[in-house]
C-alpha cells in the first residue's frame, strides 16, 4: 500500500483494509505507520546484510564480491514495486530523526560488512593494501548511487549488468599488481 499509494498519501486504514486483517491485529504489531515502515524496512535490510556478511566465506573475495553484486541486483528487480517506498524512506531521513538513525545503523553495518571483505581481499593477496573503511564507503556509494539511477531511468541503466562493469572497474584498483619485469623502470 505504501509502494503504491506513496507513504505520505497511504493511511493506516488503507494497510489495514488491504492486508485482510482486522484492525486490532494490525495495530498489535504495529503501533503505527511509523512502525510499521520501520519493520518492512529492517526486514528488507537485514536480509541484504546477512548476505553480505556470508561472503567473507568465499574463497576468492573478488569472486563472491561479484557474486553478490548479480544477486542484488536480482533482488532489485524482483522487488522494483519496493522502490518508491524506499525513496519515501530515504526523502524522510532529512525530515525524520528516526529515519536518519535506522539509516545511519544499517550504514554502520553495511560499512562493516564491506570493510570485513575488503580485509578478507588484502589478508588473501588479491588486494593491494588500501583504506578499508574508505573503500567500504566508496563500493557503498557506488551502488546506492546505481540504485537511484536504476530508479529513475531504468532505459538508460541496467542495474545488473551495469553494477557488474562499476565493481569490475573498483575491483581492478583493488587487485594486487605482480611487480614489473623491468624492476619499475
Amino acid at each position: 500500500m505504501f509502494a503504491e499509494k506513496g507513504y505520505s498519501d497511504a493511511s493506516m486504514d488503507d494497510v489495514v483494509a488491504s492486508s485482510g486483517r482486522s484492525k486490532g491485529t494490525v495495530y498489535w504489531h504495529y503501533k503505527s505507520k511509523d512502525g510499521l515502515l520501520a519493520a518492512i524496512m529492517r526486514r528488507l535490510l537485514n536480509a541484504e546484510l546477512r548476505k553480505l556478511n556470508r561472503l567473507t566465506d568465499s574463497t576468492s573475495v573478488e569472486q563472491a564480491l561479484l557474486a553478490y553484486v548479480q544477486q542484488f541486483a536480482g533482488v532489485l528487480q524482483r522487488l522494483s514495486a519496493l522502490m518508491p517506498l524506499a525513496l519515501d524512506f530515504y526523502a524522510m531521513a532529512r525530515r525524520k530523526d528516526w529515519v536518519r538513525q535506522f539509516l545511519q545503523e544499517y550504514y554502520a553495518e553495511y560499512r562493516a560488512g564491506l570493510s570485513a571483505i575488503v580485509q578478507a581481499g588484502i589478508a588473501r593477496g588479491e588486494f593491494r593494501a588500501v583504506s578499508v573503511d574508505d573503500t567500504a564507503v566508496a563500493l557503498m556509494a557506488l551502488m546506492e548511487g546505481m540504485i537511484l539511477m536504476w530508479t529513475v531511468d531504468r532505459d538508460a541503466v541496467r542495474v545488473g549488468y551495469h553494477l557488474e562493469v562499476a565493481f569490475g572497474l573498483v575491483l581492478e584498483g583493488l587487485r594486487v599488481r605482480p611487480p614489473a619485469a623491468d624492476g619499475g623502470r
